[in-house]
Parts: structure tokens; sequence; C-alpha cells
């Protein structure tokens, strides 16, 4: 168990036998950061013999920006994935995708096709600086597993679980990895 989660566990005065399931932010993301915390959310699973609950991670951002953001007929969560690039999706006041979860190259004019007040959140949103119309916002959202708490609970108690043997991380692109340069 790592640190993080043992120092959880005794603010909130509970014991690891406490827990029903674990909810994992299941991506996108950092690739070694999925790798690694579905590893620890899988081992402790196995362990124990409790569900797995998969939350993907912009789900998690649209869930605590409508809720504290009301107003907007367009919600853009967006994760930076380097460069000019985002993990992306867009839905509308009531939740519902009107475009689905990709990797997005920020360009002029690419939110253009959305007719309305647009709010752009996460850590890429300030990308879209330059790029927004001026009705538009944007916020930085920081992702946070306790804006996974309703959702988290929503599936217990639906048993919306994962098989675990199944359950991968949510990559959108492969990892960004570089043969190093040979010594001279």
């Amino acid at each position: 168990m790592t640190v993080f989660i043992d120092h959880c566990l005794r603010e909130g005065g509970i014991t690891i036998k406490d827990i029903s399931a674990v909810a994992i932010s299941a991506g996108p993301g950092s690739y070694t950061g999925l790798r690694v915390g579905f590893s620890v959310a899988k081992g402790i699973c196995f362990a124990r013999n409790i569900p797995l609950i998969y939350i993907p991670t912009l789900e998690t951002l649209i869930e605590e920006a409508v809720s504290i953001h009301p107003g907007y007929e367009f919600y853009v969560p967006m994760l930076d994935a380097r460069r000019s690039e985002v993990y992306t999706m867009t839905v509308d006041f009531a939740k519902n995708e009107v475009e689905q979860l990709r990797p997005l190259v920020l360009e002029q004019g690419c939110f253009n096709s959305l007719p309305g007040k647009i709010l752009y959140f996460g850590n890429g949103a300030k990308k879209m600086e330059l790029l927004k119309k001026n009705e538009d916002k944007i916020i930085e959202l920081p992702c946070s597993a306790t804006y996974q708490s309703s959702i988290s609970y929503k599936k217990f108690l639906a048993s919306d679980f994962q098989d675990m043997a199944y359950a991968i991380p949510l990559y959108l692109k492969p990892p960004n990895i570089t043969k190093p340069k040979p010594a001279l």
C-alpha cells in the first residue's frame, strides 16, 4: 500500500479492511501515472476481494465544472497532452456527449461549430486563451480524486464494476519513449 493511501486511511479513521471498493481515475493522463495507479488499485482489489470502479478522468472534471459553474451551453474539459495538444471532449449543459473523447491539436476555430457559451477547464484549458470566443470562459480546474466521490458512489450502488482481468487504463496515444543517444 502506498504512503499516500495509508495517510488517507489514517486521516479518515479507517483501515484497508473497511473499504468496500476502489475507484480509479482511468485516464487519459500520464502514461506512467495511469500504469502505477491501476497496479495499486488492482492489487488492493485483488487482495481484499473487492470491486474496481472505473471513472474516466474527464468525466470527473465535468461533474465538478457543471456543478460549480452552471449557465454554459457547452463544457469542454482539457488535460494537457504536451505541445499544443490536449485530451478533450465536449458535453452540453445536461452532460450529454456532443464530441467524444479524443486527443486534439488546438488551432484557430477548433470549437467554432459549438453555438453558445463554452466553459473550458482543466490543466490544458489555458492553451485556449488566444483561441476562445469573447463570451467563453477558461478556468483552471485541477484533477482531484475528491471530485470522484459522487460518481463512485452512484456506480457502487448500481454495481457498475470493472472486471479486473480486463480493466486497463484509457490511453489515447502511445507513450512518448525515445531511445537514448549513443555516447560519443
